[in-house]
């Protein structure tokens, strides 16, 4: 499989299947179209050519890829853990509130993608604790001011700010490609950013 991310909030998981557009902002088609959020001003919420796009909770099938959402509490967001080829990708974004995560629905996830910027993400600090609990082989940060628009910017931490309270964050190149094998040898939890 292989992880990308093309802009603040986006991110294109791509599995032998088929390839899973999470919170598109710009134009990019996937397979499938999930959103964490309705009605955003910052999302594109035009799909056309998607198989499936995802708005609410439930599971769904398509192409051997598995999704599973789950409503957070008292928000109007939403959870994502995806699963194809033997890895469990989670997704919790534009959610800024430890209290509305369901803690629980990530317990077999091996990849997860944290929105930990500030503003409508969680903060640095809160995101830690959480992947602390959670410990995920991966856990793929976003949300910096860096990779915001100009809309954004002002209520988002720098990424220098995140990683004062997630040690040990590396900033890679805009992808990430990894096999089962890779991700179940993990001990401990790595800690990656994209430089978008």
């Amino acid at each position: 499989m292989n992880i990308k991310q093309t802009s603040f909030c986006t991110f294109i998981l791509e599995f032998k299947g088929g390839s899973v557009v999470v919170d598109e902002v710009k134009q990019s088609k996937g397979d499938i179209q999930l959103y964490s959020v309705k009605n955003s001003s910052y999302l594109n919420y035009n799909a056309d050519g998607a198989t499936l796009n995802i708005q609410n909770a439930g599971e769904y099938e398509v192409k051997d890829i598995f999704i599973n959402s789950r409503k957070n509490k008292d928000t109007e967001s939403y959870v994502y853990n995806i699963s194809s080829e033997g890895i469990t990708v989670g997704v919790i974004s534009f959610v800024n509130e430890l209290s509305a995560i369901p803690e629980d629905f990530f317990e077999n996830t091996d990849i997860l993608i944290i929105g930990a910027g500030g503003g409508p993400l969680f903060t640095a600090k809160d995101a830690n604790s959480l992947l602390n609990k959670l410990s995920p082989s991966i856990a793929i940060v976003f949300g910096f001011k860096e990779q915001a628009g100009k809309d954004l910017q002002n209520t988002l931490d720098s990424i220098e700010d995140v990683k004062k309270e997630i040690s040990g964050l590396t900033v890679l190149d805009k992808s990430l490609k990894l096999d089962k094998d890779y991700v179940n040898g993990i001990e401990n939890t790595i800690y990656h950013a994209f430089d978008i």
